[in-house]
Order: structure tokens, then C-alpha cells, then sequence
């Protein structure tokens, strides 16, 4: 497969009344892929018809689910570092959204959430450990789905106090050291860390999966994205370089000029 045919976009960047629009106009721009938030296609957590009937959908305009991302959706008393149940309760969204992931045919499921995972108090060494063993249980669940949690970096500038730099989310992952937990790659977060291209370079051997992204999710614009490109290709990433950006009031436009953006830069 060529790189050209690697590329996919978040449905985030569109209306969820939009949809079917989307689908086509994304499509027709030249995208394989699509990325889902769940919560804008699902009823639950639990709808596996729904989300094989999606799946099907997709496909039928030529596009496969490739990732989930905002795996959070609905109102959950949930927290990494929060109380026994607060923490069990994450766990069990996740190993559902991990059966749901897999019923859309989805192969990455990235876990952002800068506050569910904050702290509260821990040092970093101690929530580094909770957080190896907390991830490394959930592992299996994801292993037997066919389906993998990508670990993603979020900077201060979202709430996040805790794996905030790209380095820190790749040594979580390297010592859970299981193949249902790997790196989400997010540019976003190198900017706003002003993190070298090089991090990408070093992080790629546990990369899943890649957001090609602006912080705030803003239209993509940076021309940093040509270094960040070149180190993906340097490196001899071959998954799928994904569009994060949310709706705007001319969501069409910028679709079209994400586009031009990644066939001129990440396709090269």
C-alpha cells in the first residue's frame, strides 16, 4: 500500500448531522481511512451491531475504520489514579471499548484524557508505577481483541500533569512491554513542547498509530509538519498518518486543505 493511501481523517472535523456528507467528501478528497470518536456514531459502549453495521458503511465508500479516539464518551466516574472503583470502572470502559473497536474494525484505540489521568497528589514515580500495572493488566483484553491501546502524550497546556512529553509516554510503554499497549504519536503535543522532530524518529520502533494534528486541534498549519513527516519516513513508519482536527464553522474547506497539506507533505 502507498503512503498516499495511508492517510485518514478523525470525524471529529465534522458535524456529527454531517455525516454522510462527510463520508463523501472524504472520500472524494482522497482519504482511506477514517478515525472515530465513538460517541458521535455509537449509542454505547456496548452497540457491536452498530458498530459492525458502521464498519460496512465505510466500506461502502471505500474507506476503513482505522482508529478510535475520545474513548471516553458518556458520563463516567472514572480516573487512573482515583479510588479503587473509580479506577476498576476505567478499566472495564476500556476492555468494552476494546470489543467495540474490534467490531468496527478499528486497530488502534487511543487513550488521551488529560484529566482522567491526572495524579491527584502522586508523584510521578509512584503514578508511573500504578500506571504500568494498571495498563499492563488491561493488555490481555486488547491482546484477544486484535486491537491495540495507544498510550498518547499530552502536554500541560490541556490540564495534563502527567505524561506530557513523548518521551515519558514511550518509557510507560516500554515497560509495560506487552503488544496490546503501544505509543499514539501526536504532533500537537510537539509543538506545544516544542519537542525536536527527532523524538518521532526515537519513538517509532512503539508507535501504533500517528496524529497529525495543531495544538487545540486547530486547522493544520504549522510548517514544522515537514520535519515531522520526514522523521516518520526516516524512520520507516508504515501505518497510518491521521488528521485531528475538530469542526469549524467551514469544516469542508478545511478538510480539503488538510488534504492538500498531507498528500504535499506526508505523502511526498
Amino acid at each position: 500500500m502507498t503512503q498516499s493511501a495511508r492517510i485518514s481523517i478523525s470525524n471529529i472535523a465534522w458535524p456529527k448531522e454531517a455525516d454522510e456528507e462527510a463520508l463523501r467528501l472524504v472520500r472524494d478528497l482522497g482519504f482511506a481511512g477514517v478515525e472515530l470518536a465513538p460517541g458521535k456514531v455509537f449509542s454505547g459502549r456496548s452497540a457491536l451491531g452498530e458498530a459492525r453495521d458502521y464498519r460496512q458503511h465505510a466500506a461502502e465508500y471505500g474507506l476503513e475504520i482505522v482508529a478510535f479516539q475520545a474513548l471516553l464518551f458518556g458520563d463516567l466516574d472514572v480516573a487512573l489514579f482515583g479510588t479503587a472503583a473509580q479506577r476498576a470502572g476505567l478499566a472495564e470502559h476500556l476492555c468494552a471499548i476494546a470489543k467495540l473497536a474490534a467490531a468496527a474494525g478499528a486497530k488502534a484505540c487511543v487513550f488521551g484524557a488529560p484529566k482522567v489521568r491526572a495524579r491527584k497528589g502522586l508523584s510521578e514515580p509512584e503514578a508511573f508505577e500504578q500506571a504500568v500495572a494498571f495498563f499492563g493488566d488491561l493488555a490481555a483484553a486488547y491482546e484477544a481483541a486484535g486491537v491495540v491501546l495507544a498510550l498518547e502524550a499530552n502536554a500541560a497546556h490541556y490540564g495534563c500533569d502527567f505524561l506530557t512529553h513523548t518521551n515519558q509516554a514511550v518509557a510507560l510503554v516500554k515497560a509495560v512491554d506487552r503488544p496490546g499497549v503501544r505509543l499514539q504519536l501526536d504532533t500537537g503535543t510537539l509543538l506545544l513542547n516544542d519537542e525536536a522532530a527527532e523524538e518521532i524518529s526515537k519513538a517509532i520502533p512503539w508507535a501504533a498509530h500517528f496524529h497529525a494534528s495543531e495544538p487545540d486541534l486547530l486547522p493544520l498549519a504549522s510548517p514544522r509538519h515537514r520535519e515531522f513527516a520526514a522523521a516518520l519516513a526516516s524512520a520507516g513508519y508504515g501505518g497510518w498518518r491521521s488528521v485531528e482536527m475538530r469542526a469549524s464553522e467551514h469544516w469542508r474547506d478545511s478538510i480539503d486543505r488538510a488534504r492538500d497539506l498531507m498528500m504535499d507533505v506526508y505523502c511526498a
